[in-house]
């Protein structure tokens, strides 16, 4: 009896460290991607799930001084966001009635690496394309979301509203 009590507990304790609600959100498709600026930004089709990799080095990124490969943290802007309408009005300089704006519930933290393969000669819009590798989102509650291994493109790299 007194095993089965002992026994009882650690799987109490188990199922209360196994992450239940606070594991975090579920694996999403990002297969929505969406073109401008200086970054790499995808969704999944609701737009509430998205990716956003921004170049922090605004001037670099336009004078075609991109780091082309290390970890994602040291020169690009990461995160993971969930919310409703992340993508609303996305690269648009003009907001009519009416038009749903984004609204981030929560924020995550993204590491991993990244290799930019693609990029358009400087000063111009044009294609470019990364690989992400080991990528991981880093929830507000210390949650971990596994993403793995992304390429994304963005068509319009140097192009912006307006």
């Amino acid at each position: 009896m007194r095993k089965a009590i002992v026994l009882l507990g650690a799987l109490v304790a188990l199922s209360a460290c196994s992450g239940g609600d606070d594991a975090g959100p579920e694996p999403v498709d990002l297969t929505v991607e969406y073109p401008c600026g200086f970054g790499f930004y995808a969704s999944n089709e609701d737009q509430t799930t998205g990716m956003l990799l921004t170049y922090r080095d605004f001037d670099g990124a336009w004078a075609g001084n991109v780091a082309r490969s290390g970890q994602i943290e040291a020169a690009w802007d990461a995160q993971l966001q969930y919310g409703t309408d992340l993508f609303a009005n996305w690269c648009d300089d003009v907001l009519e009635p009416n038009e749903p704006t984004p609204e981030v519930d929560t924020t995550w933290a993204i590491t991993g690496e990244i290799e930019v393969v693609e990029l358009p000669a400087a000063g111009v819009c044009g294609t470019a394309t990364a690989q992400l590798h080991d990528v991981v989102a880093m929830g507000p509650a210390d949650q971990m979301l596994e993403l793995g291994e992304l390429t994304i493109t963005n068509p319009s790299w140097g192009c912006f509203a307006g």
